[in-house]
């Protein structure tokens, strides 16, 4: 009844539907041991979020396969918040300079179009083989350096490609809100809403 209770506590609060889809991570690991409360080895949610970003959490979590168990370390923590740099860099940096004005397009033409198709492609052949989020992070990586190459090459060309970054980061949860927002997104969450 877990699954059960947890949909319509979720629905009574929200008096929305909850998801369509449900998915069970495997075991989440503290120093490569089953976390559990009987073994006192176990992080809250509020407790992860005081010592590190909550997009550096949520990338560390997709950034191992659902099915396959996941070792909650510092050390996978402060690279996920690297990485979560990485990706607010490339966007805020863009997105300052060009005043905003995002997906411009360029001489570049179908090259930039061939481009942006692989990409999308690669990136839902990921989602669609059974929600493969860590080869869609990669996608995801292989964009933004393809967004620095082109940022002193061809600026309207960057940011037609950093538009197409954004859309499909969005559907992990990253880079949502415009760059003042997202550098403050930390901040934006309520203490009283984590679980």
């Amino acid at each position: 009844p877990h699954h059960e209770n947890e949909i319509a506590q979720t629905e009574a609060a929200t008096g929305k539907p909850f998801v369509k889809y449900w998915l069970h991570n495997e075991y989440i690991l503290i120093n490569a041991e089953k976390m559990s409360k009987s073994l006192g080895n176990f992080l809250t949610a509020r407790a992860a979020r005081q010592k590190f970003p909550p997009l550096a959490i949520r990338m560390f979590m997709l950034g191992a396969h659902y099915r396959s168990p996941i070792n909650f370390a510092p050390e996978g923590l402060e690279q996920a918040a690297a990485a979560v740099e990485r990706l607010r860099n490339c966007w805020s940096d863009l997105q300052f300079a060009k005043g905003g004005r995002l997906g411009e397009t360029s001489a570049a033409g179908a090259a930039l179009t061939a481009a942006l198709d692989t990409f999308r492609a690669d990136f839902t052949a990921a989602m669609d083989d059974d929600f493969n989020t860590p080869e869609a992070y990669s996608v995801l990586f292989d964009m933004a350096r393809e967004v620095n190459r082109l940022k002193t090459e061809d600026a309207a060309a960057a940011n037609a490609m950093a538009a197409h970054l954004r859309k499909l980061a969005a559907v992990l949860g990253l880079l949502e809100h415009e760059p003042e927002a997202f550098l403050q997104s930390g901040a934006q969450v309520d203490d009283a809403e984590v679980a």
